[in-house]
């Protein structure tokens, strides 16, 4: 330093190292948030039931529907899976009836798949869950198709009967596993009938 001339301020270095790192924690904690505190997935608009029989009682909205119970009788149900949020949803599994094996029950669950939403009037490809991932974009759906059939009903007791108004969804949100319970538009019942009890 020259005579006169005024003294330097003392050169610091800028903490980018810090900086970086509670940049991170922020932008990890944000990502946690939204992904962890969100609820990405809802029901669509409709259900509905293929080659069983029911009736719908008529003093509740909607009304429940009631699956006409006959043993080994396989058939379809069939709901849509809506994606509210502004991230891709991507489905691993669904399940509305308990599976092979599990508890015992007057409906068993056999196989899933989905079709894509229709894109520009051309239908997606139906693919079966356990192959295939269903990636659902941010406001779309998929139709989900349950494929299940009547197990023995000697379990039940007279007048028993078995409701079924949630799927359970397992998915990836921002690349976290979750898992969701969606209520369906309307609620199945399956009344075991007299005969398994005569």
């Amino acid at each position: 330093m020259t005579e006169g001339s005024a003294p330097r301020a003392p050169h610091r270095e800028v903490p980018w190292r810090r900086l970086l790192l509670i940049g991170g924690a922020v932008a990890v904690a944000v990502w946690l948030l939204v992904g962890l505190g969100s609820r990405p997935l809802d029901h669509g608009s409709m259900t509905g039931i293929r080659d069983f029989s029911y009736s719908e009682s008529g003093d509740v909205d909607p009304p429940i529907r009631r699956l006409q119970y006959e043993t080994g009788q396989a058939g379809t149900v069939i709901a849509s899976l809506s994606n509210n949020a502004s991230f891709t949803v991507t489905v691993t599994q669904i399940e509305l009836f308990p599976g092979p094996g599990g508890a015992p029950a007057l409906m068993v669950q056999d196989e899933v798949s989905f079709e894509p939403e229709p894109r520009d009037g051309v239908v997606g490809e139906r693919r079966s869950l356990e192959d295939h991932e269903a990636r659902l974009g941010p406001n779309r759906q998929i139709r989900v198709y349950i494929e299940a059939h009547f197990e023995g009903c000697e379990f039940s007791e007279p007048g028993f009967a078995m409701g079924f108004g949630q799927m359970t969804v397992h998915y990836r949100y921002l690349g976290l596993p979750r898992t969701s319970v969606i209520s369906l538009p309307q609620q199945l019942e399956i009344p075991a009938p007299e005969s398994c009890h005569g």
